[in-house]
Protein backbone atom coordinates (compact mmCIF):
# COMPACT_ATOMS: atom_id res chain seq x y z
CA UNK A 1 0.00 0.00 0.00
CA UNK A 2 1.20 3.70 -0.57
CA UNK A 3 -0.29 7.19 -1.00
CA UNK A 4 -1.30 8.74 -4.22
CA UNK A 5 0.97 7.82 -7.11
CA UNK A 6 3.16 5.58 -5.11
CA UNK A 7 4.21 8.23 -2.11
CA UNK A 8 4.92 6.82 1.10
CA UNK A 9 2.29 6.64 3.86
CA UNK A 10 2.25 9.42 5.34
CA UNK A 11 0.11 11.41 8.35
CA UNK A 12 -3.07 11.90 5.72
CA UNK A 13 -2.98 8.05 6.32
CA UNK A 14 -2.43 7.73 9.66
CA UNK A 15 -4.84 10.35 10.09
CA UNK A 16 -7.77 8.96 8.03
CA UNK A 17 -7.93 5.70 9.86
CA UNK A 18 -9.86 5.26 12.88
CA UNK A 19 -9.70 2.21 15.37
CA UNK A 20 -13.07 2.03 17.97
CA UNK A 21 -11.31 0.34 20.93
CA UNK A 22 -13.57 -2.18 22.89
CA UNK A 23 -13.87 0.32 25.86
CA UNK A 24 -15.70 2.41 23.44
CA UNK A 25 -12.97 5.17 22.81
CA UNK A 26 -12.30 5.83 18.93
CA UNK A 27 -8.28 6.71 18.51
CA UNK A 28 -5.75 6.78 15.65
CA UNK A 29 -2.59 4.48 15.19
CA UNK A 30 0.10 6.75 16.55
CA UNK A 31 2.36 5.09 13.47
CA UNK A 32 1.51 2.39 10.35
CA UNK A 33 3.92 -0.35 9.66
CA UNK A 34 4.25 -1.20 5.86
CA UNK A 35 7.48 -3.33 4.95
CA UNK A 36 6.58 -5.44 2.54
CA UNK A 37 4.78 -5.24 -0.97
CA UNK A 38 1.56 -6.66 -0.26
CA UNK A 39 -1.75 -4.57 0.03
CA UNK A 40 -1.19 -4.70 3.61
CA UNK A 41 -0.92 -1.93 6.60
CA UNK A 42 0.00 -2.27 10.18
CA UNK A 43 -2.15 0.14 12.87
CA UNK A 44 0.47 0.60 15.84
CA UNK A 45 -1.97 1.67 18.56
CA UNK A 46 -0.85 2.18 22.37
CA UNK A 47 -3.74 1.18 24.05
CA UNK A 48 -4.44 -1.94 25.67
CA UNK A 49 -8.58 -2.21 24.78
CA UNK A 50 -8.95 -4.69 22.33
CA UNK A 51 -9.85 -3.19 18.83
CA UNK A 52 -13.27 -3.80 17.74
CA UNK A 53 -13.39 -2.42 14.02
CA UNK A 54 -11.54 0.04 12.09
CA UNK A 55 -12.45 2.48 9.76
CA UNK A 56 -10.74 4.58 6.50
CA UNK A 57 -11.65 7.14 4.75
CA UNK A 58 -11.71 6.54 0.84
CA UNK A 59 -9.24 7.73 -1.36
CA UNK A 60 -5.86 7.52 0.47
CA UNK A 61 -4.24 3.62 0.12
CA UNK A 62 -3.32 3.12 -3.36
CA UNK A 63 -2.84 -0.67 -4.53
CA UNK A 64 -0.09 -1.56 -6.39
CA UNK A 65 -1.87 -0.37 -9.61
CA UNK A 66 -2.63 3.04 -8.02
CA UNK A 67 -6.41 2.35 -7.29
CA UNK A 68 -7.93 4.76 -4.33
CA UNK A 69 -9.77 2.73 -1.60
CA UNK A 70 -13.09 3.28 -1.13
CA UNK A 71 -14.69 4.49 2.19
CA UNK A 72 -14.03 1.02 4.45
CA UNK A 73 -15.27 -0.17 7.66
CA UNK A 74 -14.28 -3.88 8.75
CA UNK A 75 -15.01 -5.28 12.13
CA UNK A 76 -11.63 -6.95 13.91
CA UNK A 77 -12.22 -10.82 14.78
CA UNK A 78 -9.80 -11.50 18.03
CA UNK A 79 -7.31 -14.11 17.86
CA UNK A 80 -7.68 -17.46 19.11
Amino acid sequence: MTGPQGAALAEAQRTGLTVLLENGDRVQPISLGDDDPDNHVVACLAETSAAVSVNVISGLFHDPGDDANPETSVQVVPSL
